[in-house]
């Protein structure tokens, strides 16, 4: 027996409206609130190094070299990152995303003005963070599970 194509759409557009109720339920559960400083800094390390910290080395030769640092040790670090979360735990690790941050963002303000060897640095620090950011932010979700989340953190764990 078929169903119908409008009862079939009827569910589907049911069945959405519901997952779309979860997820801004999850977005006001206070142990989800605590993550917003973590889904703010996710990812915007990217932005900063491939904008606003190349635009400030003078040497254009220099900018590719740059990016390519901040892609290699966001590579590196996330293997030895792993093994020390799984060591050290979580807290750790959040705390040198913290300190990359500070450091990225200190030694971005000197590699404007010296231009030397400085020039690397706030890529290095950035990858860092960047590391941190984007594997904590997946962590604490799995930690965080609540049932009202549920499905959001898995739809998020598929991607």
């Amino acid at each position: 027996m078929a169903t119908e194509p409008q009862a079939e759409t009827k569910t589907i557009c049911r069945t959405t409206c519901q997952k779309i109720g979860i997820v801004f339920r999850c977005l006001i559960e206070p142990r989800m609130l605590l993550l917003i400083v973590y889904f703010i800094n996710n990812g915007y390390a990217q932005v900063l190094v491939s904008t606003q910290v190349t635009r400030q080395i003078q040497s254009v030769k220099l900018v590719g070299l740059a990016m390519a640092v901040f892609a290699i040790v966001e590579v590196l670090t996330t293997g030895i990152l792993a093994q020390v979360s799984d060591k050290a735990g979580h807290f750790l690790i959040g705390v040198i995303g913290l300190i990359a941050e500070v450091l990225a963002c200190v030694s971005t303000y000197y590699m404007n003005e010296y231009q030397s060897w400085l020039v690397y640095l706030p890529p290095v620090f950035f990858a860092v963070m960047d590391t941190v950011y984007q594997t904590e932010v997946e962590v604490c979700m799995c930690i965080i599970r609540h049932s009202a989340c549920q499905l959001w953190v898995d739809s998020l764990m598929m991607n």
